[in-house]
């Protein structure tokens, strides 16, 4: 709802949307779902803070709490776009803030950085987003990276 008003009012909005599936009644349905519940990203103009900050069903926007706001870095939103854009299974995953970085070399996600992590018997590729302090990580083969 709140992407929607945003999109309204004129401002650009990137809520990044999974598939999962759900069972309701018996049955499997599939639904979209926030990457990041409770967050979404804008691209606006400073005049539209304003606007953005009064939209119903936004709580507050990201910075230090002194009325200037914190951009996310433009790298960490296209790592966010990339990864969605592969079509491969992009989980939450907990923040890091230590592990081996690698880049993946091979590939829809070529170029593409991150963490390297063990997880349920296979290798996953986490990639966060510094100032919500939320990640999300996708299964790769350990074959496809290199250390950074």
């Amino acid at each position: 709802m709140v992407a929607a008003r945003l999109k309204e009012k004129g401002v650009d909005v990137f809520l990044p949307l999974v598939h999962k599936t759900r069972r309701t009644r018996g049955r499997r349905v599939g639904v979209s779902l926030p990457l990041f519940p409770c967050y979404l990203f804008v691209c606006c103009h400073e005049h539209q803070l304003i606007d953005v900050g009064w939209t119903p069903g936004v709580i507050r926007t990201l910075g230090p709490g002194d009325g200037t706001y914190t951009p996310v870095p433009g790298d960490q939103i296209a790592k966010i776009r990339t990864a969605l854009e592969s079509d491969l299974r992009l989980d939450l995953h907990p923040y890091l803030d230590k592990g081996q970085r690698v880049r993946v070399k091979y590939g829809p996600l070529a170029g593409l950085e991150g963490i390297l992590v063990d997880r349920e018997r296979h290798h996953r590729l986490v990639i966060g987003v510094d100032l919500i302090s939320r990640s999300a990580s996708l299964v790769i083969s350990v074959d496809d990276v290199e250390p950074i």
